[in-house]
């Protein structure tokens, strides 16, 4: 898909559907960078790995009641402040 070119994933045009057709090690690392993307400034540079997986069930379930939406407006929904 066009989310996925020159070995880049564009955030903003992936939608929650095309994530989860993704391999799951792709799927991890999206997630990986929302959980670090969503940190609060100050926090420290830790990867969560059993909030990874927790991460993953929530915005599963959204996307697949919202497989249009793109990830970054899910991510949003669910892990914005």
């Amino acid at each position: 898909g066009a989310f996925a070119q020159d070995s880049k994933l564009d955030l903003n045009v992936l939608t929650c559907q095309k994530l989860f057709e993704m391999k799951r090690e792709q799927i991890k690392i999206v997630l990986a960078w929302l959980q670090a993307y969503y940190l609060d400034e100050d926090a420290p540079p830790v990867i969560n790995l059993d909030k990874l997986s927790a991460d993953e069930l929530r915005l599963s379930g959204y996307c697949v009641a919202n497989p249009q939406e793109d990830v970054i407006s899910a991510a949003e929904a669910l892990f914005g402040k």
